[in-house]
């Protein structure tokens, strides 16, 4: 629509397997162009095992403020009709999520005045919910300032979650420059704020991360601006920031981009334009590492869910994963380094159950490696860069998925090992280094259970 007032025609769409209502030759829609039509693309997605998260970008230079007549009424229009056409209940049953918005902060593209936004919110909200309860609904990103001010309590009551973006950068001599994403000064861990809004005021919400990605070359294409970082430690950290936002209590990870940007007029290139999973059309959508290396990860741990910190800190970061009633099916292990230093080292981790086999993620496909070797319900691991997978082979009643860092596994039950006479060695320096559900006791970051 060329005025934000006037109510989308969705119906000119093809919808519900319709073949018929082209009205132009070579059509299969009302509209102007096929390729625009997001009944085939959502149809498309829908086939492949996706589920559809839409957001809804209305930007300054595109609808100023002053085009909006009235902007409550206008969103709910929106929302109600996008809903009506694409939710389950009434419609195509293609999108599931829907977000108000991206970034309505953002300089040249969002609107200055929060009051503006707080409308759309909740007009769009409402109109979603009043067109198709089941579809749901999410605000736009917001900075931690904006957060009271872009979104009213009385839209909270039309909301299922909140959102927001992350990518790890740190200040360098070189400028903002891409990093890991367990590092300490990375600004991925400016995302925390939203969960931690969500825990203090509404504990019952999700939480999504819409964005997060990483620049690097790849598929025929270099990368030559400060964010970037190499072809494998992009698919490296794909893959260890997915179990990081998983850790940390994200509902749901999107990558950003699916696909390289084309090169400017000049070509140059700028932070996002080499953030895809492939190269670009010009390149031939080439896969990158990235795209491989998260094809294995989640054809073998899809449908795992984080469970349990076993170690966390400078040394290293293992966790436990398992199924959705709880059960403890693997654990995970990675130094917090960069992807491109390759060296090991020997960490020794108290579980409970016999590691059964064992393999790599970020690489190109499936890569089977020695198990842990176990004494006395300790395993020794070697571990690097590239996150490592044991599959767990029994679960000891007690202690499902092992135990906490501090704590040892003594006849079924998790205890603290100062109870045992047992010391942490030193790995963490402050309080500030360790995740706020843990604490740096004697060195060690320490998320004790069952202790």
């Amino acid at each position: 629509v060329a005025d934000p007032d006037t109510s989308p025609p969705f119906d000119d769409m093809v919808s519900r397997a319709e073949t018929h209502r082209g009205s132009r030759p070579g059509h299969s829609s009302k509209l102007r162009q096929d390729w625009l039509n997001w009944d085939h693309e959502y149809a498309a997605w829908m086939a492949a095992g996706m589920e559809v998260q839409v957001s809804i970008q209305f930007i300054a230079d595109q609808f100023p403020r002053d085009t909006f007549d009235d902007p409550y009424t206008a969103a709910y229009n929106y929302g109600f009709a996008f809903a009506r056409h694409f939710g389950p209940t009434h419609g195509t049953g293609n999108v599931h999520v829907l977000e108000v918005g991206n970034e309505p902060w953002m300089s040249g593209h969002g609107y200055p005045d929060p009051s503006f936004y707080r409308e759309v919110l909740l007009g769009m909200s409402r109109g979603v919910k009043e067109g198709d309860p089941v579809m749901r609904v999410l605000p736009a990103v917001f900075t931690v300032e904006d957060t009271f001010e872009r979104m009213s309590l009385e839209a909270v009551e039309y909301l299922d979650g909140f959102n927001t973006h992350a990518y790890s950068w740190i200040g360098t001599a070189a400028g903002r420059t891409g990093t890991y994403p367990e590092h300490p000064s990375s600004c991925l861990r400016e995302s925390l704020f939203i969960v931690k809004y969500r825990d203090e005021f509404f504990p019952a919400m999700e939480v999504y991360m819409s964005e997060l990605g990483w620049d690097a070359p790849g598929g025929g294409q270099d990368c030559d601006f400060p964010e970037c970082v190499s072809e494998r430690e992009q698919a490296l950290y794909a893959i260890r920031g997915a179990l990081l936002v998983a850790r940390l209590g994200f509902a749901r990870l999107s990558w950003f981009f699916f696909a390289n940007l084309k090169d400017d007029e000049n070509g140059g290139t700028k932070v996002f334009s080499r953030s895809g999973l492939t190269s670009n059309a010009e390149h031939g959508f080439r896969p990158k590492q990235v795209l491989k290396a998260l094809e294995v990860f989640v054809s073998t741990l899809g449908s795992r869910r984080f469970l349990n910190v076993l170690q966390e800190d400078r040394e290293a970061y293992v966790y436990v994963l398992g199924d959705d009633g709880g059960t403890a099916t693997h654990v995970i292990a990675w130094r917090p380094i960069d992807g491109d230093d390759t060296s090991t080292t020997s960490i020794n981790i108290a579980v409970s159950e016999t590691p059964a086999a064992a393999f790599l993620l970020g690489g190109v496909e499936y890569e089977s490696v020695d198990v842990p070797t176990v004494s006395d319900g300790v395993w020794t691991m070697e571990i690097s860069s590239q996150p490592v997978v044991v599959a767990l082979d029994a679960v000891a009643p007690g202690c499902s998925g092992g135990c906490a860092v501090g704590t040892l596994c003594l006849e079924g039950v998790c205890t603290c090992t100062a109870a045992v006479a047992e010391s942490p060695t030193a790995s963490c320096d402050d309080l500030d280094y360790c995740f706020e559900d843990a604490d740096c006791v004697s060195g060690l970051c320490r998320r004790f259970r069952g202790s």
